[in-house]
């Protein structure tokens, strides 16, 4: 045997013995992995058990929920009133400014526009008188189609588009009587809209319960209605719990995650509840092991008594933290991975400011139902009629601020006294008076 014969020889048996050892070491891995993902799994699926045991929503069926009695859902009226306006009225760039933007950007209407929106009203009033009839009934489930991911639900743009036609309409309104219509019907949307199936849309939904209590504040403010009229059309709205609206969209956050997760480690690369595939990239490294501790984490911040809406905000954000460590980033620049990081703070920043525009309501209602009594102003807080949960402001966890004015009384929120409990990114832009935190009353 020639020394090259046996230096092949060896090469051969080396790489035989390495090939050998390789495969050996990844069954080994293999094993490992298996046993680890199937131990994943099983935690997982225990997990989703035990919630669903408990009545929290794991799957999409979950969050539309069983069907209201048809005489209680005010939604079908709802499309038919939608119908209408995709087929009787004017093209969208023929309406009038203030029926196509969000509240504040028409405080001031030249005479010419308001007389174009007089005769706008008489003729989108088939449509208007549909939204009355629907918000009367109990509920209004109109989020019965699942959230697009690659296009905002359309149901999202019509009740937006609603809101803003009943707000508009309460501002053109001739007589107290259709103004206090118009803005009961704006207050009770807002209440009475049930289970959206994302925290997109929950937002919206807190969106509109905002617009209809800023709409109440210009009443107030503009001495437009009697409080004692306002409080009985708007008991619905400024009782509705925003609370549980926000813990709502969290419970629908989680959902999506769980759809996308579950689908993303398994064979199919969709979910049948959305309209379209599913895009990879972020989402391409999920795996069941980071879903359970998402599920987990979320389950913590809703099962804890977090009486304050502070404590829930900074409870928030610190899951935020949490889920962005356990789980792949979007991009090597960083930020927040997941739309639940993102949203999640958001929205209860949102609820915070809403729960408090909705007490500095009941606060000025009491106060000017006691100035059209008397013919005098409260001399403080503590003299307007409410109960005392009433006079604390969420947002700083302190009384909220009373002024007493040459001709009125001035109501108004302390601010974000820990802004950190909500996220810098949440209230880096507020602006008090166009969140509805300043009410003026003067008479």
């Amino acid at each position: 045997m020639n020394l090259i014969t046996l230096r092949r020889r060896i090469v051969i048996a080396a790489v035989l013995c390495a090939v050998l050892v390789v495969g050996t070491v990844l069954s080994a891995i293999g094993y490992v992995v298996k046993r680890a993902h199937d131990g994943s799994s099983a935690d997982l699926d225990a997990l989703l058990a035990d919630l669903s045991a408990r009545g929290e929503p794991v799957a999409f069926d979950d969050l539309v929920g069983p069907p209201l009695a048809e005489e209680d859902d005010g939604a079908p009226i709802l499309r038919e009133a939608w119908a209408w306006l995709d087929e009787s009225a004017p093209p969208r760039d023929e309406w009038p400014t203030s029926w196509k933007y969000d509240q504040g950007e028409f405080d001031a209407l030249p005479e010419a526009e308001r007389a174009r929106e007089v005769a706008f009203v008489a003729l989108v009033e088939p449509f208007l008188v549909l939204v009355y009839d629907a918000v009367e009934r109990p509920g209004i489930r109109v989020w019965d189609r699942r959230m697009s991911l690659l296009a905002p639900d359309p149901t999202i743009g019509r009740v937006q588009t609603t809101q803003r036609f009943l707000i508009a309409a309460l501002r053109v309104s001739a007589t107290p009587d259709e103004r206090l219509r118009a803005l009961r019907a704006s207050g009770l949307f807002g209440a009475h809209l049930e289970r959206p199936t994302d925290q997109l849309s929950t937002l919206v939904v807190v969106a509109v319960i905002d617009s209809a209590v800023l709409s109440l504040r210009e009443s107030l403010e503009g001495a437009l209605m009697r409080a004692a009229d306002a409080r009985v059309a708007l008991d619905d709205l400024l009782q509705c719990d925003i609370r549980s609206r926000v813990d709502w969209g969290l419970r629908c956050e989680r959902v999506h995650v769980i759809a996308i997760v579950r689908t993303m480690v398994g064979d199919e690369k969709t979910v049948p509840e959305y309209d379209g595939p599913i895009v990879t990239g972020w989402m391409a490294g999920l795996t069941r092991s980071s879903l359970t501790e998402f599920v987990v984490a979320s389950q913590e911040l809703l099962d804890a008594a977090h009486d304050r809406w502070s404590d829930l905000g900074r409870a928030t954000v610190v899951l935020a933290q949490r889920m962005d460590s356990g789980l792949p980033r979007r991009d090597p620049g960083g930020g927040l991975t997941h739309a639940s990081a993102v949203l999640a703070p958001l929205i209860i920043a949102k609820g915070a400011q809403v729960a408090a525009t909705q007490s500095l309501a009941r606060l000025s209602l009491a106060a000017v139902a006691h100035y059209e009594v008397s013919g005098a102003w409260p001399e403080s807080l503590q003299e307007i009629d409410v109960p005392a949960e009433v006079r604390s402001d969420p947002l700083s966890d302190a009384p909220f601020l009373f002024e007493r004015l040459p001709d009125g009384i001035r109501l108004s929120s302390p601010g974000l006294v820990d802004a950190d409990a909500w996220g810098a990114r949440n209230v880096a832009d507020n602006d008090p008076q166009k969140d509805g935190l300043v009410w003026t009353l003067r008479r």
